[in-house]
């Protein structure tokens, strides 16, 4: 079968737990204590909002090939196991699922603002990117324009132009004498100014005929 290449302008957002909690490893990272973060990373008070906004963006490129020491993953490529992305209300209603993926282009992003009040036990910041690509596998159920679409295989697609917003619900707690962050849940919106898609087998039904 031939691959279906797809091109359009069009927004988009999507949801990635993965990307959003390795970004709250990031921001931890920030506030470990001298002994336990590299030398060169930025170390901040937790009340210092520029400060770690500043930690952040200078962490995020350090953290390409990720800390084997302190068991944080590379961040180019982030290996994401599995993400979902729900059909939506528009004219494109496809489920999308995707396993055994990976992204790439974080380690390039750029931090645009950030709200931390651990008080309320509230995070929230937003970012931008150049890019980003994600190779994997995908299975696809869905409409486009009331025509089915179906079909699973090989997958990539590069997001140019990409802005985010991403929220955590964190809580504090004590053990043996140390506060430690929990996090409670996490979401991370993405807008995107243009996609470049390519699935392998994917398939739209138009009158009884199948277009690959």
């Amino acid at each position: 079968m031939a691959n279906l290449v797809v091109k359009f302008t069009l927004g988009m957002k999507m949801a990635s737990s993965k990307l959003s909690v390795f970004f709250c490893i990031t921001l931890c990272l920030s506030c470990f204590s001298t002994a336990k973060l590299p030398s060169n990373f930025k170390k901040c008070s937790m009340k210092d909002i520029t400060c770690l906004k500043d930690a952040i963006q200078d962490a995020l490129p350090k953290l390409k090939d990720g800390i084997p020491e302190l068991g944080v993953p590379a961040l180019d490529p982030l290996p994401i196991p599995k993400m979902v992305i729900p059909a939506g209300d528009t004219v494109v209603q496809l489920e999308q699922k995707y396993t055994n993926s990976a992204y790439d282009g974080m380690s390039n992003a750029k931090i645009e603002n950030l709200e931390f009040d651990i008080n309320k036990g509230k995070i929230e910041f937003q970012f931008s990117a150049p890019f980003l690509e994600l190779n994997g596998t995908y299975e696809i159920n869905g409409k486009i324009l009331a025509l089915p679409v179906f079909g699973k295989g090989l997958c990539s697609f590069r997001l140019d132009g990409v802005t985010g917003n991403v929220k955590f619900d964190v809580e504090t707690f004590t053990k043996d004498t140390e506060t430690y962050i929990r996090g409670k849940s996490s979401k991370m919106v993405i807008d995107i100014k243009q996609g470049h898609y390519k699935f392998d087998n994917l398939l739209m039904v138009i009158n009884s005929l199948a277009i690959i």
